[in-house]
């Protein structure tokens, strides 16, 4: 029962208050907050300070890449590719990067990057 519900947290926390404690799912985590338009803007100031008189060419080529989406000129897997390959050498960053992914989307990038660099 457990593995079925596994996506539908909320459910899993309604369900639990109706059986009996030997039923109760009790190791589930809470839901991952949504990043938001602050998060963004955090994660940039982070990568513009990072590369700031170093290699300003990443900073500005990902905020070239984010305006390409937004105007629709790029698709997100251009998207996603490009950014991939220009945080290669930074993990953390391309980490932090799938945060603002799609739910759904994002585990899947992670497990492609993980087998692509081992």
């Amino acid at each position: 029962m457990k593995k079925i519900l596994e996506d539908d947290k909320d459910l899993i926390l309604k369900l639990n208050r109706l059986v009996p404690d030997r039923f109760k799912i009790n190791d589930i985590t809470s839901p991952k907050k949504r990043p938001n338009l602050e998060d963004a803007k955090i994660f940039l100031r982070k990568i513009r300070a990072q590369f700031q008189g170093v290699d300003d060419h990443i900073y500005k080529s990902l905020i070239f890449i984010l305006n390409m989406f937004y105007r629709k000129v790029k698709s997100f897997n251009e998207v996603h590719q490009e950014v991939t390959t220009l945080l290669k050498d930074h993990p953390d960053l391309l980490d932090e990067f799938t945060h603002f992914l799609p739910e759904g989307i994002a585990s899947q990038k992670i497990l492609c990057v993980e087998a692509n660099s081992g």
